[in-house]
């Protein structure tokens, strides 16, 4: 290995030579892996005989990524090549060297790859207009703050379509009622809503802005004009009307704090007059110029955060106090007000202004990708995904499946997500075909057993459904993650930068564990050469 890895080091350089003059000028004139119409050829720039072989291109992609870029590799000269070139061969002596070992076979290795594969391939399973414009809207939403009330009729994601019609037309009932009979909106929220805390706040839910809602409401808040109710929002949580009562731009990220005084025997207002007094004395030391930390570690009944300045961080707060808060400026604080929890002064303790919208794309992209926002990207990646390879789906298969489970007596055990094949019943529908997607060598037919397999793992119960009922909301969902695996496999194909970064992962993995092995396990185990180092030193 070391002389063939000498003779391989030499005639690269011999072919360097020769072909630096040609890598020089495709660099100095920007032209990315010499794909120009003076230099069609890619001739191979390393052979490592029998092994691998880089081209020409591989290698200016890797040079010029490992230094800064193409503008960056323009003006450098043969020297800082043959330098780096020099390097490069002996990083692949030593990735072909951990091959001979066979360590890309190790289990310890597939799965380590596998990992970082499923990583590096995420940012490219998103539709990337889609994200571009959930990122604008993400940022303009945050400029403004929304005050709405609204009425929720509870029905589950996973509610049955008898379910949810019902609950769709009770909610639509309603807002008949308030739009066209003129009922008051906070009382149709105080009799109906199935939200436990508007038999308290009349479904008053104060100030909100981006993030701060589940998306479908955000949503249709946000497209709702002040003082109109919306049609009804589906929601994970159930069908809402929406009243926009306010709609004001929105200053800043605030943090707050406050001091409460509460009611009880454990405490040493023991009347509400007496929490009255002690707060409207608060204020006036306030006012007057006292410390806030002070006063608040010395009267604040929150044990929680008294010795914190009362600081309440950024979040939401109730209602009541998101009203408040937005009246304040940095440094200023609240004359005493009452909510269901005791009597309080708030203060806000710092604003963060609305950054730029360069500034703030890349925490909102992060939070768009948790968000149920991201749905939105993933579905219409998948209807391009579908579409560009001509997927097709048979629904004979997954019918003849439903029927065997019916036929079987197992319904109860399949909707709840806990069915098992029986071979010897289904074992003839298992070959049969549910979707195909793409043509020729790419192509791949979908079978009931895929779906069986799917199911098996996935554990998702529906009580109460019938089998045809559960089937049409999980086969949707295996369909998805089988386009998302078959678009998976063809990103190498369609983007050089994630093939190039997954064989960088790859051979780095490879490299870590040959020198883990080779070179830091034994320096560790040779105690016989530790002991005579320690001495000598």
């Amino acid at each position: 290995m070391r002389k063939q890895g000498i003779i391989v080091f030499l005639l690269a350089f011999a072919l360097f030579a020769v072909q630096t003059a040609a890598f020089g000028a495709d660099l100095a004139g920007g032209k990315p892996g010499g794909k120009t119409k003076s230099n069609k050829k890619d001739p191979a720039l390393l052979v490592f005989p029998g092994k691998d072989t880089v081209q020409k291109s591989d290698f200016e992609y890797v040079y010029q990524k490992n230094n800064g870029g193409w503008d960056a590799v323009k003006s450098h000269t043969q020297a800082q090549f043959k330098e780096y070139l020099a390097l490069y061969i002996n990083f692949k002596r030593k990735v072909l060297e951990a091959e001979a070992n066979g360590l890309q076979n190790s289990e310890a290795f597939k799965t380590e790859f596998e990992g970082y594969r499923k990583q590096l391939a995420q940012p490219y399973l998103v539709d990337k207009s889609s994200q571009e414009e959930l990122v604008h809207e993400a940022y303009d939403r945050g400029k403004e703050l929304v005050s709405a009330t609204h009425i929720l009729i509870n029905c589950g994601l996973d509610a049955t379509p008898e379910d949810s019609m019902r609950a769709y037309k009770k909610i639509m009932a309603i807002r008949d009622s308030i739009v066209n009979n003129g009922k008051d909106f906070s009382e149709m929220a105080v009799r109906h809503s199935t939200d436990p805390s508007a038999k308290s706040n009349k479904g008053d839910l104060g100030y909100f802005s981006a993030f701060d809602m589940v998306y479908p409401f955000e949503t249709g808040a946000f497209n709702t004009k002040v003082g109109e109710v919306s049609k009804p929002v589906r929601s994970s949580f159930g069908y809402h009307i929406i009243k926009v009562m306010d709609r004001v731009p929105n200053t800043g990220k605030k943090t707050v704090a406050h001091i409460i005084i509460r009611v009880g025997a454990q405490y040493t207002a023991k009347t509400e007059d007496q929490a009255k007094t002690m707060i409207a004395e608060i204020y006036q030391k306030l006012k007057a110029g006292a410390d806030w930390n002070e006063i608040c570690e010395k009267y604040s009944d929150d044990p929680n955060t008294a010795k914190k300045g009362g600081s309440l961080g950024q979040g939401r707060l109730i209602p009541e106090m998101e009203t408040i808060k937005r009246k304040l400026g940095a440094g200023d604080f609240s004359e005493p007000f009452t909510t269901t929890f005791g009597h309080h002064i708030l203060k806000v303790t710092e604003v963060e202004p609305i950054k730029s919208f360069e500034e703030a794309a890349p925490e909102l992209k992060t939070r768009i990708a948790r968000d149920a926002r991201s749905t939105i990207s993933r579905e219409r990646l998948i209807a391009r995904v579908k579409k560009e390879y001509n997927y097709q789906q048979q629904n004979d298969g997954i019918a003849k499946l439903v029927k065997a489970i019916d036929d079987q007596g197992a319904a109860g055990i399949y909707v709840k997500g806990f069915w098992k094949p029986a071979d010897s019943l289904h074992k003839a529908l298992y070959n049969l075909p549910v979707y195909t997607i793409g043509d020729g060598n790419q192509k791949k037919t979908g079978t009931v057993r895929n779906y069986i397999d799917w199911y098996v793992t996935a554990h998702k119960g529906y009580d109460g459904a019938t089998t045809q009922q559960v089937t049409d909301k999980l086969f949707p969902m295996f369909v998805e993650q089988e386009i998302l695996n078959y678009e998976e496999q063809q990103l190498p194909k369609k983007h050089r930068e994630y093939r190039e970064l997954l064989k960088e992962y790859r051979d780095g993995i490879l490299l870590f564990t040959l020198t883990e092995d080779k070179v830091w396990r034994k320096a560790v185990e040779d105690t016989t050469g530790l002991k005579k180092y320690y001495n000598d030193n």
